[in-house]
């Protein structure tokens, strides 16, 4: 009997596209890694010193697909779900929706794997700065948290990126219990805490990347 390959999500993947998962996100540089001959008319008509333009090297093997909107597949569908450093970017009730859209399209017993910074690391290193330097702690909190918006800029290269790059910032910040409890509502169980490599997903270790665990949360859930 000929076994299906299972279909494996990558939501918000970047350039971190490896075979045997479906690579997906939404940005300018996933649109483009479609449209090779576009792609290269933009490359030579915007000046790279705006720095609109996204890296010329994204993989071929993007799907595009906004995870803010009904996923593209069917009810109990998908083998099991990734995301790495990008629910954060999200606002909770985005988040919120991602999660219930994961639920819906997992099959019964698949898996969802969660990374994304920890806020109460975060916290402590602002503490920690507090007594170091003091007359900077606050803006070393500001930017590793990436939370407020940068102010608009008053040029057309300034605005043209400022549009393109703003979904790069942060907005909202997660600890475990919060994690735990978006994952919960949304109905997973059997929700666990995992380090680098660790994962009832077999094989993770072709999509893991270790410096993504430093200062982060990792939780993994299950779909009854």
């Amino acid at each position: 009997m000929n076994q299906t390959t299972p279909v494996k999500l990558n939501l918000g993947c970047g350039l971190q596209c490896p075979e045997g998962w479906v690579n997906i996100d939404s940005s300018l540089g996933a649109r483009l890694a479609r449209r090779p001959l576009l792609k290269k008319i933009l490359h030579s008509v915007v000046p790279q010193s705006w720095g609109v333009l996204p890296n010329s090297q994204w993989p071929r093997n993007v799907k595009y697909m906004n995870i803010t909107r009904r996923f593209d597949y069917d009810d109990q569908s998908v083998d099991a779900i990734y995301s790495s450093h990008t629910i954060e970017h999200l606002t909770y009730s985005e988040a919120a929706f991602v999660f219930r859209e994961a639920f819906r399209v997992l099959k019964s017993g698949g898996i969802i794997r969660i990374i994304v910074p920890d806020f109460a690391q975060t916290v402590k290193n602002y503490l920690a700065n507090a007594q170091k330097m003091p007359h900077l702690a606050a803006k070393r909190f500001l930017d590793d948290t990436y939370y407020f918006e940068i102010p608009v800029p008053d040029n057309l290269p300034g605005l043209v990126k400022y549009y393109f790059k703003r979904k790069n910032n942060h907005h909202f910040l997660y600890d475990e219990q919060g994690l735990r409890h978006q994952l919960s509502t949304a109905g997973f169980t059997d929700i666990l805490s995992m380090k680098w490599g660790e994962s009832r997903i077999p094989g993770i270790e072709k999509i893991d990347i270790p410096e993504r665990f430093a200062g982060a949360i990792c939780l993994e859930g299950i779909r009854p």
